[in-house]
């Protein structure tokens, strides 16, 4: 009897539900749309649930869920800009420039996101937003760890250059 057979889904649900749904938010950049991926993750799991061939569970609904968000991303493109600034900002005080700087600063990277290739997007919303290791991607998308990698410093080097146009408000370069 393997571990996914001895958990119930409630707790199967209960211990890697939290994960699911960060990893497909982290990919399709939404909650809402995560929260959607998520669920297709779960009604994979319960199909498969007695299944023998799974033995780590975290590990086999990690991949699930990133083929789910992937396949929703693929039917449907964003037609919004993920993940949504923050509406309300808190009032200056001390500390509270800097705090709008890095705000600031993370929507800025978040509206450049949609300009990097799909295959760099996604890795990087995986290793920044999911905190997935870089072997752990490599794992869930079937792709050798230096091709990973690659996509990952490709990204970062895109967004950083991206970068030297990023200016907070109120501030004057």
């Amino acid at each position: 009897m393997n571990a996914s057979e001895r958990m119930p889904p409630e707790a199967a649900l209960s211990a890697h539900g939290p994960m699911v749904l960060r990893v497909c938010t982290a990919i399709l950049g939404d909650r809402e749309r995560g929260a959607d991926a998520a669920q297709d993750t779960w009604l994979r799991y319960l199909r498969f649930k007695d299944d023998n061939s799974i033995d780590n569970l975290g590990g086999w609904l990690r991949r699930v869920a990133v083929a789910c968000a992937i396949d929703l991303l693929r039917r449907e493109p964003p037609t919004a800009q993920p993940l949504e600034a923050g509406e309300s900002r808190p009032a200056q005080g001390p500390d509270q420039g800097q705090v709008l700087v890095a705000r600031e600063l993370a929507d800025f990277v978040r509206a450049q996101l949609p300009r990097l290739p799909e295959s760099q997007r996604i890795v990087f919303r995986l290793k920044t937003e999911a905190e997935l290791s870089l072997a752990e991607i490599a794992e869930d998308l079937g792709l050798a760890l230096p091709t990973v990698k690659t996509h990952f410093a490709r990204a970062c080097v895109r967004l950083q250059a991206s970068l030297r146009a990023f200016s907070p408000e109120g501030t004057h370069s």
